[in-house]
């Protein structure tokens, strides 16, 4: 027994000797280092070390030099930042902040640019873009910063992402110039009755994003059929009139197809706009055998069509001023089954 416990003591022994020259020559080499050359081997050991935000792997130096290689400034655009969650936006903008003027690495990777070796360690971010672009509501990244961090200097948080300052660029004010000659040029109507007519039904179009008025106005000919229509043998028009181009802007600008009816029938104050508007549909067979008149809220109007391509189209309607409407009761039109009808044609 006592033989026993002497070799394991021995074996012990010897094992803290030969860790102890091991240290030795550990604390040897530590005093033969200078403090600047502990600091940039640790930095190195940082700067290479796998998941950290300085990490230069070789996928990070292949990126990197293809970069610096490329004949054209190389720009990375980071769109719609306010739209991801808000910890992850101020993260993004923290790791972005630490590669900002980084002159502290000690990385052996060269890039070349112009057959000319430069160091990785002096690029301006860690894949050495020219620019670095945010694009996201300054506003509202505003707001989730004072929501994260109350009243915190935000000013001088997003400065450091700054070269000069801000630049604030908005296309909703072009957007909502094109949703305007598009309801004018394509649907023929007024886009300031429009305007005033939704926001009496609670749909207010100054609000629409710009996202909203793209998917309005986007492939715009796909949300209506182009298909004969015949009423009799001498009159037959395409679907695709202005009617119908309106009723497909209404809907796809997202207003309810409930309030469809009430936007023609109290909306419209001028009932020869009104009638402009329904066009071919406003006649029927009935209506064609005693000309081109129809009566509606107790006036007489006296339409005018012409040809295209074969097909009658609407020119013009004028109000006759003297009339007995009682005599008219056949012209009188519905102007619920003619929005019904107008539908049918809308995809």
């Amino acid at each position: 027994m006592l033989a026993t416990i002497l070799t394991v003591s021995l074996g012990i022994l010897k094992k803290v000797k030969e860790h102890g020259k091991d240290f030795d020559a550990f604390k040897k080499q530590f005093n033969d280092q200078s403090d600047f050359d502990q600091a940039s081997k640790a930095i190195e050991r940082m700067s290479i070390g796998e998941g950290n935000i300085y990490e230069l792997d070789p996928i990070t130096y292949l990126i990197a030099n293809a970069i610096a290689s490329s004949n054209k400034p190389s720009v990375l655009i980071i769109e719609d930042l306010d739209r991801i969650d808000p910890a992850h936006l101020f993260r993004i903008l923290n790791v972005f902040s630490a590669h900002i003027d980084r002159k502290y690495l000690a990385s052996s990777y060269t890039v070349y640019k112009d057959n000319e070796g430069r160091s990785l360690d002096e690029l301006a971010n860690k894949f050495g873009f020219a620019k670095v672009i945010f694009v996201m509501d300054a506003e509202s990244t505003k707001s989730i910063f004072k929501h994260f961090y109350g009243e915190s200097n935000y000013r001088g948080y997003i400065s450091k992402f700054l070269s000069k300052r801000l630049f604030r660029y908005s296309i909703i004010e072009h957007a909502h110039s094109l949703l305007m000659q598009h309801v004018n040029n394509t649907c023929g109507f007024d886009i300031g009755t429009l305007i005033r007519i939704l926001k009496d039904l609670d749909f207010d179009v100054e609000k629409l994003s710009v996202r909203d008025i793209a998917k309005t106005l986007d492939n715009f000919e796909h949300s209506y059929q182009t298909v004969e229509i015949k009423i009799n043998d001498n009159f037959r028009f395409k679907s695709d009139t202005p009617l119908v181009k309106l009723l497909a802007t209404l809907l796809r600008m997202g207003v309810n197809e409930d309030k469809l009816i009430p936007f023609f029938f109290i909306g419209i104050s001028n009932m020869e706009q009104l009638m402009s508007i329904l066009g071919c549909f406003a006649v029927n067979n009935k209506i064609l055998s005693l000309g081109t008149n129809v009566s509606f809220g107790g006036k007489l109007y006296h339409f005018s069509f012409g040809y295209r391509d074969g097909f009658k189209v609407f020119e013009n309607v004028i109000e006759s001023k003297a009339f007995d409407s009682t005599g008219y009761k056949i012209l009188e039109i519905n102007l619920n089954s003619i929005i019904v009808e107008a539908l049918k044609y809308e995809n």
